[in-house]
Formats: structure tokens, C-alpha cells, sequence
């Protein structure tokens, strides 16, 4: 089995959007309504978070989300293959490989896109199972042959609340520590 697994907010909390509103004394209550593109930070906010994804201080030093590491590990042990497939842009590179190998030493091949275009990558890697918090990714993965995947969809992806999946292959999640296989 081969599965694909988005970085930001899928095995980390990337806190970048939640840190802006609070740095820029936004209103608190966007926490909770963001979309992907925060455009509801208004134009200094999604700035200041543009500014952010490509800084290696504020993009390498995230927590793996709840329940992650025993997860991986789990997969690890029944031989998985695990890719780290993420958006990241190139100048956190270095940092980011060096946070993926330092949480998730299992986790032996991480790819840096550098567009949240990823179908491309998953039709040419064959992956069985694509797991990510953007449903554009998913829907994309499943057009190129991927099996099943995981809506990552909780308290820090207020960006796809608003989606509802009608296709069954697609299966909302709190966090990896909630997928069974």
C-alpha cells in the first residue's frame, strides 16, 4: 500500500493564520471562518501570512498534530510506504525535511511541490490513498486512479468546513490518529 500525506495540518499544526490574527490584533472570531486563500484576513493579514509560509522560522518549528507519531509508526510497522507530499515552498526546503525526519523518521520520502497542484505527483506515484486537509486535492487524486482518501477536518481547517463530500471515497477525519485503513 502507498499513501501520500499532506504536511500542513494533516501531520502538523501549521499555526501561521492563527498567529497573524493574533499578531495583528485581527478579530479573534476568524479563527473559526477562514478560507483557504485567507482572504478574510483582509489584505495586511494574508499578507503577513504570505510572508510567513516562506520563512524557515515560522514554517519548521510546528508540532506534529495529536496522535500522529503513533499513527505513522503503526503504518510504519505493517511496511506502508508513507510519502510527505506538501505545497511547501522551495526556500523552506532544508527546514522542512529536517522537521518531517526529526518527527516522522518513518516517513522516508518528502516532496516539496510548490503548487497545491498535486495530481501530477500522485498519477505518477500510483499512491492507493491520498491524505490531506484540501478537498480540491482529493477530488483531483481520485480523477487520476487514487483509490480512497482522508479529509483532514478539524479545529484548524476552518477552510473546508463549508464542503460537503457526496463522494464516499472521500472520508472526513478529525486527524491520522482517527483513519483505519
Amino acid at each position: 500500500m502507498r499513501i501520500a500525506i499532506d504536511l500542513d495540518d494533516t501531520l502538523f499544526d501549521n499555526t501561521i493564520p492563527f498567529d497573524v490574527i493574533k499578531d495583528l490584533n485581527l478579530d479573534p472570531a476568524l479563527r473559526n471562518q477562514y478560507t483557504y486563500h485567507l482572504k478574510e484576513l483582509g489584505t495586511e493579514g494574508h499578507a503577513e501570512c504570505q510572508k510567513r509560509f516562506k520563512m524557515v522560522e515560522h514554517m519548521c518549528a510546528f508540532k506534529p498534530t495529536y496522535g500522529s507519531k503513533k499513527k505513522i509508526k503503526e503504518w510504519h510497522s505493517q511496511k506502508i510506504y508513507m510519502a510527505c507530499v506538501t505545497a511547501r515552498d522551495e526556500k523552506v526546503k532544508w527546514g522542512t525535511v529536517q522537521m518531517v525526519q526529526k518527527h516522522f523518521p518513518q516517513i522516508t520520502s518528502i516532496v516539496l511541490l510548490g503548487t497545491f497542484d498535486k495530481t501530477e505527483h500522485f498519477k505518477e506515484n500510483n499512491y492507493d490513498i491520498v491524505i490531506d486537509d484540501r478537498p480540491e486535492t482529493l477530488f483531483d487524486a481520485l480523477k487520476v486512479g487514487v483509490k480512497k482518501c482522508f479529509l483532514i477536518r478539524n479545529h484548524n481547517t476552518p477552510h473546508n468546513h463549508g464542503y460537503d463530500i457526496k463522494d464516499s471515497r472521500i472520508v472526513p477525519v478529525k486527524g491520522l490518529k482517527d483513519i483505519k485503513l
